[in-house]
């Protein structure tokens, strides 16, 4: 993990895909406290804590849109720190966590526990909301509430919504 504190870390001679352009090329890149500073040549200094990336590709963090952390309640297969670590070991900085819990992502309130319990983990944490409470699919959760909360999406992941009232209300 890269700490945001005052320290400057040297990738050197990685190549650099940028999938917005694909294209590839071979450089260093400079970070100081967290931001890249500068891509291309550049020339080390003794404060610089420097990382040899000689045939390494370097990218920008993937993005997982459909995790399964299992907390809370389920904390004997994974915790939201084991995740987030698992996420950025596998080069992950963002992923989203479906509301498959126990109990499940369904109301403002475990929206906010997703939040504050991942807020200093190093991947960014969204929490996707249930459509209906328990993903029962019989009752409408509080979806505008857990947006407002924090979270990004709204699903029942594996459980389908049968009431097709309930999804034209949930959109």
């Amino acid at each position: 993990m890269i700490n945001k504190s005052n320290q400057t870390i040297l990738l050197e001679n990685g190549t650099i895909y940028d999938p917005y352009k694909n294209k590839k090329k071979t450089a260093s890149i400079l970070i100081e406290n967290g931001l890249i500073k500068k891509v291309g040549k550049i020339t080390p200094s003794k404060k610089m804590n420097k990382v040899d990336c000689k045939d390494k590709m370097i990218s920008p963090g993937f993005i997982d849109i459909h995790a399964h952390f299992r907390e809370p309640g389920r904390e004997d297969k994974e915790t939201l720190v084991t995740g987030a670590r698992a996420a950025f070991s596998g080069g992950f900085t963002r992923v989203c966590v479906m509301p498959n819990t126990d109990p499940p992502l369904d109301s403002p309130e475990s929206i906010r526990f997703i939040i504050e319990k991942t807020v200093d983990l190093p991947v960014k944490i969204f929490p996707i909301g249930a459509i209906t409470v328990n993903q029962e699919g019989i009752e409408m959760t509080e979806i505008g509430e857990m947006v407002n909360a924090g979270a990004v999406a709204i699903s029942d992941d594996g459980f389908p919504v049968q009431n097709g009232q309930i999804l034209r209300y949930a959109i």
